[in-house]
């Protein structure tokens, strides 16, 4: 098992691995050279890559354009025909949900519809110590929102979790034409991911010490400084927290510097994870069938950098890991989960 080289592009933001209509896919998206000086937005280039049917190597398929504020992260997933897009932008809103129809071909950039734009209702309270300038007229700080994850259940309701300034882990359930409502919160909770599966809402998180800080960089993501611990979150149709598990423990993996989580066929979820062991960090695979509950070891492979990016997907009987070490050089792992 060894890493595979994907793509390399300069001006790379994020990578995105999707299950598109049954099939892992790889979504790349980058920075392009147009700016819309009239709505301060930057040009975005979507690049859709896909299996070959006979090789299974990884090919571009298709690309896109469209103007968003510029954003730091990008959460994404399908849903029937369409493709869903989550940016964290902090400026003019925190984040904002877009949506593209799918599957693409030659789609024109005006193709993107916006959801909604999603915000806190009131800021969180941040001492002097933890706050940073911000040009008056823009964003404040105890508005922004950090590390953004999406869910799209099948009615297209999403389901989106976010960090706030105060190390908090926000919930918020958006429904097309109706805006965004706030349905929970998570003090001390970090690096969230929302999945439903079998009936259970899981939030997958990681807890952050007291000492744990934001600031206007929030590059903790991209520089990893400590290893955390993960805990699944169960929760009721309320997204009121039942009862958390600690996957963390050591009798199947540790506590891990960065991680992703999807589900697979509506039955599993697949979690990546990256822990270190010795000096070097070791990239693992991990698969729940009860929800959380328990986890099997699907397999391990030792990676030559910390990545600043980190993605999963999962199908059948396999998942793909995509991660970037330097925002440039994008490269694939994949696992038999079966």
């Amino acid at each position: 098992m060894a890493l595979e080289s994907i793509a390399t592009i300069a001006s790379l933001l994020e990578i995105c691995a999707l299950t598109i209509n049954g099939s892992n896919a790889l979504l790349l998206v980058e920075l392009g050279e147009g700016f819309a000086e009239e709505t301060g937005r930057s040009e975005m280039i979507w690049h859709l890559w896909t299996a070959d049917p006979q090789s299974g190597e990884y090919k571009r398929s298709c690309e896109w354009r469209c103007f968003l504020p510029m954003p730091t992260q990008i959460a994404a997933q399908q849903r029937n025909s369409e493709l869903y897009g989550l940016a964290e932008t902090n400026d003019p809103n925190a984040l904002l949900l877009v949506k593209f129809p799918f599957p693409r071909s030659a789609i024109q950039g005006d193709s993107m519809s916006e959801v909604a734009a999603i915000d806190l209702a009131k800021p969180v309270d941040l001492p002097l110590e933890r706050t940073w300038p911000v040009p008056l007229g823009r964003l404040q700080p105890g508005y922004w929102l950090f590390d953004p994850s999406l869910f799209v259940g099948s009615s297209g309701e999403a389901v989106v979790c976010a960090v706030a300034t105060d190390v908090s882990t926000r919930m918020f359930v958006v429904a097309e034409g109706k805006g965004a409502s706030q349905v929970g919160a998570f003090e001390s909770y970090a690096f969230p991911s929302y999945h439903e599966v079998k009936g259970a809402r899981v939030l997958l998180a990681q807890p952050v010490p007291g000492d744990w800080r934001v600031n206007k960089q929030w590059r903790y993501r991209a520089i990893p400084s400590r290893l955390l611990p993960i805990h699944v979150i169960r929760l009721d149709n309320t997204h009121k927290r039942l009862k958390t598990i600690s996957i963390s423990d050591g009798e199947v993996t540790g506590p891990s510097f960065i991680f992703r989580a999807c589900v697979a066929d509506g039955e599993r979820i697949v979690l990546a994870t990256v822990g270190n062991v010795v000096k070097k960090p070791v990239l693992q695979v991990l698969v729940s069938v009860d929800a959380g509950e328990s986890w099997t070891d699907k397999g391990t492979i030792a990676i030559p950098e910390m990545p600043r990016r980190l993605s999963v997907a999962a199908h059948g009987d396999e998942a793909i890991v995509l991660l970037t070490s330097n925002l440039s050089r994008v490269e694939l792992a994949r696992f038999s989960i079966d």
